[in-house]
């Protein structure tokens, strides 16, 4: 899909202020960021302001961080003045980024797709459902949460003391026969049974324990809802993919196989949008968190494996062997061992064992057979 509309990367501290002048003439915008891994820390990496308009501009903030307060960044997003439509943070692997044509494209769409339908659709929910002035004391929670660690911990143990109360009373109260579906919509009761873990709703009761695998169900329709009405443009999360995970592990085999089979679709997707997007010259560091988690899913035998395309094989390869230094680093920091029957183990004893190494990239092959070595080494 072309996009229109201005499309520009700022990494000057004086563009930086001739756009927030321009962008603060605006009554709503469109807001993403990217951030990267750095040891135990995430930082703001990339910042995207996207316009009514059309207009994307991509701030530059790991090249430059005068742009935050020199650049007139802060004041823009502290601006009560200007309604902001969010996106959650995608992490990137961190790297050395040089955002090519294709990932301007790419990180332009995060806020392209905000406004104007999105936006709309969440202003009219809110006024209609009176929900303006608890979403504005929520988000002066969630700010003062971020400045005060006690705060966060405090109101934390509060909102699982209120699930648990809900929870409670539901047991009590309820008549057994009660489905998930005889609760009202956005009340208490399924805002609870939403929140609490499978496990622990089966500790409360078997009753609870049933309840909640209908919410789960329900959760599962309605994903599948989205990604049959959305198709390819359907978004994947970081978000949803953990869910499903979790999911994965319910022993109802018909709640566990609803959340397989939406992965693998969500997977396709995610593949499919990595393919066209990107190039045979794209590096592991232009990658969202989702399509890293995804790569980490896939399984290639060999170069000759043609199961994928080659963009993605290539970045399987690039993610294998990036894999393997990061666990080599924590082989040597901290004498982190896999068991044998670990998946990761088998993984790297089938790529050291490989005897034809045409088939297998040679750093893939021998930091396998290194990393396997040592880690046998270290339990004999």
């Amino acid at each position: 899909m072309q996009m229109s509309g201005i499309r520009e990367v700022i990494t000057e501290t004086k563009r930086c202020r001739e756009v927030v002048s321009i962008l603060s003439r605006e009554n709503i915008l469109a807001l993403a960021c990217q951030i990267i891994e750095q040891g135990f820390h995430n930082r703001l990496s990339l910042l995207q302001l996207g316009t009514l308009g059309g207009d994307v501009y991509l701030f530059d903030i790991r090249e430059n961080m005068d742009l935050i307060a020199k650049g007139g960044l802060c004041s823009l997003l502290d601006s009560c003045e200007i309604e902001k439509m969010q996106k959650y943070a995608s992490k990137v692997h961190l790297g050395e980024r040089q955002l090519s044509e294709e990932m301007v494209d790419y990180y332009a769409r995060d806020v392209i797709d905000l406004i104007p339908v999105l936006y709309r659709k969440l202003k009219d929910y809110i006024g209609q459902n009176n929900l303006k002035k608890r979403l504005l004391e929520e988000t002066t929670d969630r700010l003062n949460e971020c400045k005060d660690r006690k705060l966060k911990e405090k109101r934390g143990k509060n909102r699982q003391d209120c699930i648990w109360q809900v929870i409670t009373s539901i047991d009590e109260k309820w008549d057994k026969s009660t489905k998930y579906s005889d609760f009202a919509t956005n009340s208490e009761e399924i805002l609870a049974l939403r929140l609490i873990p499978y496990w622990k709703a089966l500790q409360k009761s078997p009753f609870i324990g049933r309840l909640k695998t209908e919410s789960i169900l329900c959760y599962l329709d309605q994903l599948d809802n989205y990604v049959k009405t959305e198709k390819e443009e359907y978004q994947v999360t970081k978000y949803h993919w953990d869910s499903l995970s979790m999911i994965l592990k319910h022993p109802d085999k018909k709640v566990s196989n609803q959340a397989k089979d939406l992965k693998e679709r969500m997977k396709a997707i995610v593949l499919k949008r990595m393919e066209n997007i990107y190039s045979i010259h794209t590096n592991l560091e232009n990658l969202k968190t989702i399509e890293l988690r995804i790569l980490r899913t896939l399984r290639l035998r060999s170069t000759n494996d043609c199961q994928f395309s080659p963009v993605v094989a290539r970045l399987f390869w690039l993610f294998t062997e990036n894999n393997l230094d990061y666990k080599r680093e924590e082989f040597e920091k901290w004498g982190k061992v896999f068991k044998r029957s670990d998946p990761f183990y088998r993984i790297i004893s089938f790529y050291a064992e490989r005897t034809d190494e045409s088939q297998i990239p040679k750093s893939v092959r021998q930091k396998s057979k290194s990393l396997k070595r040592d880690y046998d080494l270290s339990v004999e």
